[in-house]
């Protein structure tokens, strides 16, 4: 696995790309992850005002911490936002962060096209997010791209 190249950056009003929305069961309008939101994915997070869509096995199979929160039982209450029928888990977490730490999962099929954070910042909330799941190589990619 290696470092992701180019680091992740927030789509800001200035993005030359059209962002796409999201509708929750709810009525909240969210920003699908520009590189992170896959339409066949079976569990989403909901970071910051971004929804994130991804695969529950394969972040299972990276991180203890996501595993066992996965197994929770979740309660059943008519208040709680889906996404298709998609169960979202809500994060407090920032949506660089998490989008950097899972660059190294799934790296991006090419670096954006426009302006990134800083390389260090990106290396850096995915460490944070890495310590934080339990992701012991990423934290170790990380470390050493900060090097």
């Amino acid at each position: 696995m290696s470092i992701p190249s180019t680091p992740i950056t927030p789509i800001t009003p200035n993005t030359p790309v059209a962002p796409s929305y999201v509708i929750l069961s709810d009525g909240k309008q969210c920003q699908a992850h520009y590189t992170h939101y896959y339409d066949d994915g079976n569990i989403a997070f909901l970071v910051e005002d971004y929804v994130f869509r991804l695969f529950r096995s394969v972040l299972a199979r990276r991180s203890e911490v996501m595993k066992a929160l996965f197994t929770l039982p979740q309660p059943a209450s008519a208040n709680e936002p889906t996404l298709d029928g998609v169960s979202i888990i809500r994060l407090q977490d920032t949506m660089i962060d998490f989008a950097a730490f899972l660059d190294f999962i799934h790296p991006p099929a090419s670096p954006p096209r426009w302006a990134t954070v800083p390389r260090w910042r990106a290396l850096f909330g995915a460490l944070k997010i890495a310590r934080k799941y339990g992701v012991d190589d990423i934290e170790i990619q990380a470390l050493k791209g900060l090097d």
